[in-house]
């Protein structure tokens, strides 16, 4: 796994639950704006009460409807989000940020609505041609008709207007592969933000360029940062490449503590027990990756292997 950006972050702020009955203090400072000061506290039914309440006494105003579309969106109800953002519009048919959240919608969630991906990206950008969330999914669907040099151009069109735009930098970290390229893009977004995709990125550029150790220092770096079993998996192969059975083994444990249901992680801690000549531990695991997926060719190979 590579694509950890998600496109929530274009659309909406944390969440979480309340009561409607209760009843609730705001303070003073930040009684002019309910919505927000709710989903800053994580109180997502609470500011769902707040903008249902002020569409009721005017639908037309322009900031709750963009609000309202935004806490629909946390809520899954994409429908109302849609007829939010796009109410906006028919007010103002000029507001960026109502058609970047529709680009967002329909090129990132609503993935069967290429039509009006398309139509709202050309909307944007005839508005402001330097529209970045236009220009990148512009740019997205690109890469979804495989035309990676057109995809290319454009995300460095990006960083012409925005050479500190994180999303697009790691699109072309990730489409420049094994190219020095890519390390010096996954580099920069290290400068700006020191985050576990950053350290990840760069340990499987390393990876792929057969650097194990370098590969093997970013990924630790990562998982200090924030730990995922993909992290601890790629060490644990790096490992295993590097002939370093016992430590290897150590790793796809870890991955596994993390998520017992990781096919990945048994079958590979499986082959490490082999081997390390652990045959009765090798048997275990590859009969687990057979239980948790009964048509896995290898994991049955590898077990008649040890029989």
């Amino acid at each position: 796994m590579r694509y950890f950006f998600v496109l929530i972050s274009f659309l909406l702020i944390s969440c979480s639950n309340f009561n409607s009955e209760t009843k609730y203090k705001v303070p003073k400072q930040v009684s002019g704006d309910l919505t927000n000061y709710f989903l800053e506290k994580g109180e997502i039914d609470s500011a769902k009460i707040q903008v249902d309440d002020v569409y009721n006494k005017n639908p037309s105003n322009l900031e709750n409807l963009i609000k309202r579309g935004e806490v629909y969106f946390i809520l899954k109800n994409y429908e109302v989000s849609e007829k939010s953002w796009l109410d906006c519009l028919e007010n103002d048919n000029y507001n960026e940020s109502c058609y970047n959240k529709l680009i967002a919608l329909y090129c990132g969630v609503l993935k069967n609505n290429d039509t009006n991906c398309r139509e709202f990206i050309k909307k944007a950008l005839l508005i402001n041609k330097k529209n970045k969330t236009a220009l990148y999914f512009k740019g997205k669907n690109y890469l979804l008709k495989n035309k990676y040099s057109e995809a290319i151009e454009q995300f460095e069109e990006i960083l012409k207007l925005d050479s500190n735009n994180l999303r697009t930098l790691n699109e072309l970290a990730i489409l420049y592969d094994t190219s020095y390229k890519s390390k010096m893009y996954y580099n920069k977004m290290i400068e700006i933000d020191s985050s576990f995709i950053s350290f990840y990125g760069l340990g499987m550029y390393y990876q792929k360029n057969k650097k194990f150790n370098e590969a093997i220092e970013s990924y630790k770096i990562a998982i200090n940062i924030e730990e995922k079993k993909e992290a601890y998996y790629n060490i644990g192969y790096c490992f295993l490449l590097l002939n370093d059975f016992k430590v290897a083994q150590d790793y796809f444990s870890d991955a596994i503590n993390l998520d017992p249901s990781y096919l990945e992680a048994y079958y590979a801690r499986g082959f490490t027990y082999k081997k390390l000549k652990q045959i009765n531990l090798a048997v275990e695991d590859l009969k687990f990756c057979l239980m948790l997926e009964p048509g896995n060719e290898e994991a049955r190979i590898q077990l008649e292997s040890l029989k």
